[in-house]
Formats: C-alpha cells, structure tokens, sequence
C-alpha cells in the first residue's frame, strides 16, 4: 500500500502599479514523503523539499491603445532536479 504526504506553506505579495499594471510575486515551500510504491499524487509532487518561486508583471502601454505587455517568471528548485528557470514575454491586445 502506498502512502503520500505533502504539506506546503505559500506567501503572495500583490503591488499595484496605479493605473499602469501590476507585480505578483508567490513563493511556496513544499515538503513531500511518499512509502511503499509508486506515488498516486498530482503533478506537481516532489520527493523531499522544494522551493517555487513565481512572478508576474503586467505593464499597461497606453490607455488609449489597451496593450499589456506580461513578463512571467518561475523557479524551481527539488532534492532531485537542478533549478528549473522559466521566463515568458507577451503582448496582451484588448479589443
């Protein structure tokens, strides 16, 4: 029989760029044990400690033209893996 245990702790910082965007930082400290067998877990499990850190930054261009430019980033780093880096651009257009 297989048995899996997670616990995770998460911060979120939200700031407010007035009228301009917006920054969204999150970091959650997790802690996962898995005994006897394969994990029936989701799929972000991961044995022993781990550290994520995301964040999001929205930047209004002009009111006028309604286009968000996005920048997302994500680390993470596990007892098994080396750090995983992950930073994404976009352009958001509201029509």
């Amino acid at each position: 029989e297989a048995q899996t245990r997670t616990s995770s702790i998460e911060n979120q910082l939200t700031y407010s760029l007035i009228g301009k965007g917006r920054i969204d930082l999150n970091y959650r400290l997790g802690y996962g044990n898995n005994e006897g067998g394969v994990p029936f877990t989701r799929y972000d499990f991961y044995e022993g400690v781990s550290h994520e850190i995301r964040a999001i930054a929205d930047y209004k261009v002009r009111k006028e033209t309604n286009l968000l430019l996005r920048l997302k980033y994500r680390l993470l780093a596990t007892k098994q893996k080396e750090p995983e880096h992950r930073v994404e651009m976009e352009v958001v257009a509201e029509l």
